[in-house]
């Protein structure tokens, strides 16, 4: 395919008009295979006279083709001389003025540049390290942009070799980048007279510097606690990000970026070489109670917070405390490193009883809180509001969550100083018979008991709580103003993680009133989903008796299956819904028989409206929910049969879905075992045995279903006995002898456990419909391999 080519199909691909760009996609697609084409669109990239969409275009065609095309021994691989061609013609593109095109590049050199160099392309880091250093602002740009590109793909490189080579290139290239840095640093810094363009420049150049260091700090350099430089330059960015801290000029959003990058080299230091994070504990701890925790004697400007700094802030104050080389052996103290007695040293130094106290006492005043978008986000949209706090590692990515996690660490540090300010605060909050008519005093209260419910496990003892259930949480779902709502679901959240730390006996009845009165009475979302975890976390909990909640269970399940699951409209808040009702339907067990018919009908019908497949997820908790529902009606399921019949068969057909995800095959399985299980013989019908012709795909398929597949060859064996060997005994013996044929230790063992028990229950049939594989069986028992005492056990 020629240039002009390639220019017209990347334009029609690149049009407004649908017709078109399909055309020109399957040119693209068509002409990726051809030898010359990956030149045309680097002749293309670098010709400015083409259209900017065509450019664009070709960068991004040229690095999704580089997996397919660029590797060694592949089919339709480029040549050798073209792709020497390809690179001498990246190494010309250090001018590129289109920002977007300079940035696809610098990927697409870094894609290459993990592939080729420097066996193959020995030019490049000369190359860009020379116009690194260049006079020109935009050649300098745009070096430093492949410089990231580059190190960030070879620093993932694990082989010896390579890990060599990028430390050399790391000891190389450090000094110089750090020098750049630094100039360019002090040109948008408060004080620095220029343009604002300059500054804006310089800031961009300076952030990019910062990235690379970064990579080369972390992965080019092994026991950097030796290396006096590094340290040192380590030790100076407390004082620089100090000041930035403070910038309020025309690069503020670079400037904040550029700290929170300074912030993860830090973390990355500490994760990867505690030790050598050793000298840096003292300046660490002392900028993160500066900058977080300020004295407010203080007469310097504020700082400027942003939240993305300020859950690298607290996730790296929580390492420090975390971090076990920083933990006191007592069994190996004289074995311990002096770095680690220094680390250690330092932290009790710099965490007095009295500036931890500071910290509790601010991190309940002041981060605990709700905020204005915390108020925002829970009227606009509730639902994401209250799952966006149940994520499992939500603590890396939500400020509210990485506080919450930050201040157990912080409790646990001194346990007795920590309960007595946490008791201290609550009793002065409480003292103060705070009115509430006011929205401020209702946040304070809010975050005292958040408090509270984090540290529960540590100030148990000293809290009344069966008296602050009657005297101080009841009384507030007594009050009905719509202010009232952030309270409700603050004493939900304490009710759960109580009943987590110390289970209510005495009062059970009344915590489950509450909560289910919350669930049916309240209006607000939030605090219904709130109850709906509470709910979860007593029917989890190990002390819970379905004796106790026997006279709920009617209640509960109308209110979650008939009343909450219609009011909500995101997935995950609906899947928590189903996960409780299908936790309660395992914890109650046949009592759960009276209200199963109308169940099954709502989760049938949460299962048909959510026939899409991006709502995996929600589907495969509906599926969990029907086997928990299956497994309490006992022989009763047989009536539940033409409900969950095509439920299963579209979890476990493999042949219709071929993107089936797997997790749903797996619930599917246990679904129909579930369903097999609990039928008695003169129940079972020619309609559920038909089912296990959809199990031999995902027999012969292995993986994870495989042992849920053997059991239901088990399963249905047992139920159907002569009828299932004579349906299915042929293609089950020859899924089995392939199985056999390649298989682990373990999944033999149970593929000769199921046939032991087929031929069992079925003498006469079995035998021949299983002979070839009990040929290949007598065989290994004859050979005396390893596997031969294992099936002569059989």
């Amino acid at each position: 395919m020629d240039a002009s080519g390639v220019v017209e199909a990347l334009a029609l691909a690149a049009s407004q008009d649908p017709t078109n760009v399909k055309e020109g996609e399957t040119r693209l697609k068509a002409a990726e295979t051809l030898p010359g084409f990956y030149s045309c669109l680097a002749d293309v990239i670098r010709e400015r006279n083409c259209s900017h969409d065509c450019r664009l275009l070709a960068v991004i065609t040229f690095k999704n083709g580089i997996d397919k095309y660029w590797r060694r021994n592949t089919n339709y691989e480029i040549s050798t001389d073209e792709r020497s061609y390809i690179r001498s013609v990246l190494l010309t593109l250090f001018e590129e003025p289109d920002s977007k095109i300079a940035l696809h590049t610098a990927v697409l050199v870094g894609r290459i540049a993990r592939l080729d160099c420097p066996a193959n392309w020995p030019e490049l880091l000369p190359t860009v390290t020379r116009n690194v250093q260049s006079p020109s602002g935009i050649v300098q740009h745009r070096a430093l942009l492949y410089l990231y590109h580059v190190t960030k793909t070879l620093s993932l490189k694990k082989l010896p070799g390579d890990r060599a080579t990028f430390r050399q290139l790391s000891s190389e290239a450090y000094p110089f980048v750090v020098a750049i840095w630094k100039e360019h640093t002090q040109r948008f810094m408060p004080g620095n007279a220029g343009d604002c363009s300059a500054a804006v420049e310089a800031a961009e150049k300076s952030l990019l510097c910062m990235k690379v260091i970064r990579k080369l700090v972390i992965f080019g350099f092994s026991k950097i606690r030796e290396n006096e430089q590094i340290i040192g330059f380590l030790t100076q960015l407390f004082d620089a990000m100090k000041v930035m801290l403070r910038y309020q000029g025309p690069c503020l959003p670079t400037v904040q970026r550029m700290v929170v990058n300074m912030m993860k080299l830090l973390h990355d230091l500490l994760y990867n070489d505690p030790l050598s994070f050793s000298p840096l504990v003292e300046p660490s701890l002392a900028f993160l109670l500066a900058t977080l925790y300020p004295d407010p004697s203080n007469q310097e400007p504020p700082f400027i917070l942003a939240e993305k700094f300020l859950i690298q802030a607290f996730n790296l104050f929580k390492l420090i405390l975390l971090c076990e080389e920083f933990q006191p052996k007592e069994s190996l103290s004289h074995l311990e490193h002096p770095l680690t007695m220094d680390a250690r040293s330092k932290i009790s130094s710099a965490l007095t009883d009295a500036a931890l106290a500071h910290v509790i006492s601010t991190t309940i005043q002041s981060y605990l809180r709700l905020g204005e978008t915390d108020i925002e986000s829970w009227t606009d949209c509730p639902e994401e509001f209250h799952n966006s706090l149940q994520v499992g590692h939500s603590w890396q990515l939500s400020l509210r969550s990485c506080v919450s996690s930050f201040f157990v660490t912080v409790v646990k540090e001194r346990v007795q100083v920590s309960a007595e300010v946490v008791m201290n605060v609550y009793r002065s909050v409480i003292g103060q018979s705070l009115s509430l008519d006011s929205q401020e005093n209702i946040l304070a209260l809010d975050a005292v008991y958040a408090a509270l419910g984090l540290a529960i496990h540590d100030v148990i003892h000293q809290v009344p709580l069966n008296m602050m259930f009657s005297n101080e949480i009841v009384p507030i779902f007594s009050v009905n103003k719509p202010s009232m709502q952030i309270l409700r679901r603050r004493m939900l959240i304490f009710i759960g993680q109580w009943i987590g730390a110390s289970y209510p006996a005495d009062i059970i009845q009344d915590v489950l009133q509450l909560i289910l009165n919350s669930l049916e009475k309240e209006s607000d979302i939030v605090v219904k989903l709130a109850a709906v975890k509470t709910l979860h976390i007593f029917l989890d909990d190990y002390n819970f008796a379905v004796e106790q909640f026997k006279p709920w269970i009617e209640r509960s399940v109308k209110l979650l299956h008939c009343s909450l699951l219609e009011q909500l409209e995101e997935d995950d808040s609906k899947a928590a819904v189903v996960s409780t009702l299908s936790l309660m339907m395992d914890r109650v067990q046949y009592e759960i028989t009276p209200f199963a018919e109308s169940t099954l009908v709502r989760l049938h019908k949460l299962w048909t409206d959510s026939a899409v497949d991006s709502q995996v997820y929600l589907r495969c908790t509906v599926v969990q929910c029907l086997t928990s529902v299956i497994t309490g009606l006992g022989a009763e399921s047989h009536k539940a049969l033409p409900l969950v019949h095509p439920i299963i068969s579209h979890c476990i057909n493999l042949s219709d879905n071929q993107t089936q995800s797997m997790n749903l095959v797996s619930d599917g399985l246990d679904l129909l075992l579930a369903v097999v299980c609990n039928t008695e013989t003169e129940q079972a019908t020619d309609e559920l045995l038909s089912l296990f012709a959809l199990v031999l795909p995902v027999l012969e398929f292995g993986g994870d279903s495989l042992r849920a597949s053997l059991m239901a060859c088990s399963a249905f064996a047992l139920l159907f006995r002569s009828k299932f060997i004579e349906r299915y005994g042929r293609q089950l013996g020859e899924q089995l002898v392939a199985l056999y044929k390649d298989t682990s230790r373990e999944a033999l063992h149970r593929l000769v456990q199921v046939v032991k028990l087929i031929v069992q229950a079925i003498p006469l049939e079995s035998p021949p419909a299983l002979s070839q594989l009990l040929v290949h069986m007598f065989q290994t028992l004859l050979d005396q391999d390893g596997s031969s005492l294992m099936i002569a056990d059989m």
